[in-house]
């Protein structure tokens, strides 16, 4: 099972706490993997020895989800277990449909901002030519006066 992920916390109990597990003390199956007390005093070992960290899932199948991980992101330990709960069957269809329409508003918005970024450019452009226009017609009739004087 691949996770997309974010780090949210480390934790900060004393490794004497009696609230430390290592992966060990938990026997699971790979299709029901413990749920893991969600205490923010619990603290878990992965089983390269190093302090697990909470994470979030963003799959279809558990969108928010969080669970522990290993610290170590090349370490080949990944997941641990969970730290919340399964969510509702509601919850699974709901929140990645959300989630897609965010990332496309999201999108949206970023192309929005693109435009109107080409759009101020377009503008400051418009802006110094017709200040060019300004001079040319303000000199042109300075040359017109100054032709004029000396005609007459």
């Amino acid at each position: 099972m691949v996770h997309k992920e974010t780090t949210t916390s480390l934790f900060s109990s004393p490794a004497t706490s009696p609230n430390c597990h290592s992966l060990s003390d938990f026997i699971f199956s790979i299709d029901h993997p413990p749920v893991i007390s969600s205490s923010p005093s619990t603290m878990v070992m992965c089983v390269c020895r190093k302090w697990a960290i909470v994470r979030t899932s963003w799959t279809d199948n558990n969108p928010g989800r969080r669970f522990w991980g290993c610290p170590d992101p090349n370490s080949s330990c990944g997941f641990i277990g969970w730290y919340d709960e399964p969510m509702c069957a509601r919850s699974k269809v709901i929140i990645p449909g959300l989630l897609r329409t965010i990332n496309k508003l999201r999108k949206a918005m970023d192309d929005i901002k693109e435009q109107a970024s080409k759009h101020e450019k377009a503008m400051e452009k418009i802006k110094e030519q017709a200040t060019m226009l300004k001079y040319y017609l303000v000199y042109s009739w300075i040359f017109f006066v100054v032709v004029l004087l000396f005609l007459l």
